[in-house]
């Protein structure tokens, strides 16, 4: 039996039919069952996972199916039918019935007793079959270990078959539909041969999933979240019961009939209402599921290496709150989603029978900090361009996110990031992407990254993290608020038309790590060398890049410049009007493609107007080249209009440049006057005024040091510039007295010409020439050198 293993797995199909080879019976079409989804939850499972308990495994499929791919598992479920038959099917890996086990289970028990027929008569079946179903119970308390749990099974699966939809939340008792229009089911009347053959079919097909792995399995009946807290495995798989906005899946209310048989309702106590029922142990609201998932989810955390867990959609609690659920008590948490149709839907209506269901994959367990960026001005923040190209064969993934097709609001879709290095040098790991892409949720979209509130256009409303060969890359949807901003309807336009072709999404991030020596920093000044100065390209041959933690995605940011990252595109952009989403070819320079966009907005509207129109659409056809003459023109008129803008933004950039240029300028004339300068007339002061604007940031540095050389000098010679009689007693007659007392003289003691061979620095070149024009300008007599 080891070779069933490696067997083929039928997504489509129920397990155990399938792997039986026979009837497409669903053996274990247990409430909730998810045999279809097999393969795409097994897609969900680390590779290197070795061992994964199923807290509520029950009809095992998913337990079963994961023993078959070697895993080893353990099975838990609070109810008793689950139990035997994960302990048949899981547990078991080598006990099967026999023929003459079977027979003797079949064959008549004048020793049976008559509890089933004495309790449930004229509730469900006839007296001939409960008083099989007393026989063949007895019969299998003479079994034991595995072949017992087999033939319980076996007994199980064979009244859910013969029951009304598989469940028994009807009776007889008050029954107004004429029971003659139901198949064999609990409320008609059954031959006793029908359930023979069942049961034989049944057994059959268990026996023939029996299979060693060559792991140890376990089966186990408790509640799940005991079962959480006392395991320990790296995948943990969770399918609670689904609460809905249409009704709740109480397993034990509509399964009583099943579970009860396993122990013949040992520790039952019966209640006196139209089903025969007992106190359900799996009924939840919406507080109590709630608390059942918060419980589940505090008790994984340091247990398991990924937990999964299966939901749906309009059901409580919501996708978001399980989502924040696990975000508060993982690092990672990732929700799939797929159309399906579910098979038994209780309520007015069939409401809530077609849905998506969910699977949500927490991993990294541990509570993820919240971010101190998102706290705070950060002192580390990098710009992650994402290019538009916009290309039918890079749209998103089936797996990722999709546009709303019925959002009031036109919306696009773009990979903000990838993992890996950008141009920039900013390195994201795929844990980093995947533990922070919700921070872009709800993040604004504006012009340039502008701070002005009128130029917010639009805001991010979802965003995906989805894996893929190169590691993984996060998918988002954008929204324009085209009906409250000219601007955002601009955008749009432009967008579809393929001239914006940047957007920019910006993000703070708590710390950076250098990719050769290691070092952390959380401000960029603290850069090592290696990201000082090689950032983005390369050091002895390594390439050198930031690696960030703790990333908070600030705002989306429309640009029309080059990018740094290749990868970073927008995928897809919905119309407005239709509800569509549209693919354009790379970049929106194809004229075809031009009026193809085109064609879906204004002209498809023309053009159902002239089909209406009397006539009977007799309209000559549209000219083909006018159009796209007039288009072209059209496009080249926005192509302008961005140039346009970019030009006035660059002027507005020089005028302010300009302005703080003349301030400083200003400043140095006021501290000069205020030492004691003046000039010959307005015109003179004006003039240097404007030299003075006029000047780079590092010649106006170096002019401010030289006045404040000549200021501090002039302060230390308070008598320059006076016409002392007594040349002696002055500033630079003190200077040259103690100078001559350091001068060399001849032997006929007269004194040898200077020479001044000393080599002048610019600074010293700008000092004197500064003194010159000084001294001249305030009268000094005898201008010259400074001293």
């Amino acid at each position: 039996m080891r070779a069933l293993a490696d067997a083929p797995l039928a997504d489509e199909i129920d397990l155990l039919s399938c792997q039986a080879g026979l009837d497409l019976v669903k053996v274990t079409g247990y409430m909730g069952n998810k045999f279809t989804m097999l393969g795409w939850i097994e897609r969900q499972i680390p590779k290197d996972a070795k061992t994964a308990l199923d807290a509520f495994s029950g009809g095992a499929n998913v337990a079963y199916h994961l023993k078959r791919k070697g895993l080893k598992v353990i099975a838990n479920d609070l109810l008793l039918f689950p139990y035997h038959v994960a302990r048949a099917v899981v547990e078991n890996s080598h006990e099967t019935l026999s023929d003459e086990d079977i027979e003797r289970i079949l064959a008549p028990n004048p020793n049976a007793g008559t509890f089933i027929v004495d309790n449930f008569s004229g509730y469900y079946y006839t007296k001939r079959v409960l008083s099989w179903l007393d026989q063949v119970w007895a019969n299998i308390q003479k079994l034991s270990g595995y072949k017992k749990d087999l033939a319980l099974a076996a007994l199980g699966n064979t009244v859910k078959a013969k029951s009304l939809y598989g469940q028994f939340h009807r009776s007889k008792i008050n029954l107004k539909a004429d029971a003659g229009g139901f198949k064999e089911s609990q409320l008609t009347s059954i031959p006793i041969s029908s359930m023979v053959e069942s049961f034989k079919r049944y057994a059959n097909q268990l026996n023939r999933l029996v299979f060693d792995s060559g792991q140890e399995c376990k089966a186990f009946h408790g509640d799940a979240v005991e079962a959480v807290r006392k395991y320990g495995a790296d995948v943990l798989y969770l399918d609670p019961p689904y609460i809905t906005e249409f009704s709740n899946n109480d397993y034990e209310y509509s399964l009583h009939f099943v579970e009860g048989l396993m122990n013949r309702w040992a520790d039952k106590e019966l209640l006196d209402d139209n089903r025969r029922s007992y106190k359900s142990r799996t009924h939840y609201d919406r507080e109590s599921i709630r608390a059942l998932i918060e419980n589940l989810a505090s008790e994984s955390r340091g247990k398991y290496k990924t937990v999964i867990m299966s939901y749906r959609d309009h059901a409580f609690p919501t996708e978001k709150e399980i989502r924040d659920i696990f975000a508060e008590r993982f690092g990672q948490v990732r929700v799939k989603s797929m159309d399906v149709e579910y098979g038994i839907v209780l309520g007015k209506g069939g409401e809530g029978k077609n849905g998506r269901e969910l699977l949500f994959i927490a991993s990294n367990s541990r509570q993820a900090p919240r971010s101190i960026a998102s706290a705070g001005v950060s002192n580390c923040h990098t710009a992650i361009p994402v290019e538009v190209s916009l290309n039918n064969k890079d749209g998103l993934s089936a797996e990722a996110i999709d546009l709303n097709p019925n959002a009031g609001d036109p919306q696009f879709g773009f990979i903000m990031c990838r993992a890996g290095t950008n141009r920039n040098g900013d390195h994201f790991t795929p844990d980093e992407l995947a533990a922070r892409y919700t921070t872009a949720i709800n993040k604004k979209i504006d012009l340039k990254h502008s701070q002005e509130l009128t130029d917010i256009v639009g805001g991010i409303v979802a965003a995906d993290f989805v894996e893929d060969e190169t590691g993984g890359r996060v998918e988002c949807v954008g929204e324009l608020y085209a009906a409250e901003a000219p601007a955002a309807a601009l955008a749009y336009k432009l967008m579809k038309k393929g001239i914006i072709s940047q957007v920019s999404m910006e993000c703070d991030y708590e710390t950076g790590e250098c990719s050769i020596c290691g070092k952390t920093v959380s401000n960029k000044n603290d850069y090592c060398l290696h990201l000082r100065k090689f950032k983005g390209a390369e050091y002895q041959g390594k390439p050198v890049f930031e690696i960030l933690h703790g990333v908070t995605f600030t705002g989306l940011g429309l640009l029309d410049r080059k990018g740094a990252d290749d990868n970073a595109r927008i995928t897809q952009v919905a119309s407005d009007k239709t509800g569509r989403a549209e693919y354009t070819t790379s970049g929106g320079n194809s004229l075809e493609d031009v009026k193809n966009e085109h064609e879906t907005d204004e002209q498809r509207e023309e053009a159902a107007k002239k089909k209406d129109s009397p006539g009977g659409g007799g309209a000559p056809p549209v000219d083909d080249k006018a159009r796209i003459k007039e288009l072209e023109a059209e496009n080249k008129d926005l192509k302008n209009q961005v140039l346009e803008l970019q030009k006035r933004v660059d002027e507005l950039e020089a005028e302010s440049k300009a302005a703080a240029n003349k301030a400083r300028a200003q400043k140095l004339m006021r501290k000069l006057e205020k030492a004691g300068m003046s000039f010959a007339s307005d015109e003179d002061k004006e003039q240097e005024l404007t030299r003075l604007a006029g000047l780079s940031d590092d010649a106006f540095a170096a002019t401010e040091a030289a006045y404040d050389r000549a200021i501090q000098a002039k302060s230390e010679c308070p008598n320059t510039g006076k016409q002392d009689a007594d040349k002696g007693t002055g500033c630079e007659a003190k200077s040259a007295s103690a100078s001559t007392d350091r001068q060399m003289r001849s032997n006929a003691d007269v004194r040898p010409a200077d020479v001044d061979d000393k080599k002048l620095s610019l600074e010293d070149k700008l000092r004197d020439g500064f003194m010159i024009a000084y001294r001249e300008r305030v009268g000094l007599v005898g201008a010259g050198k400074s001293n």
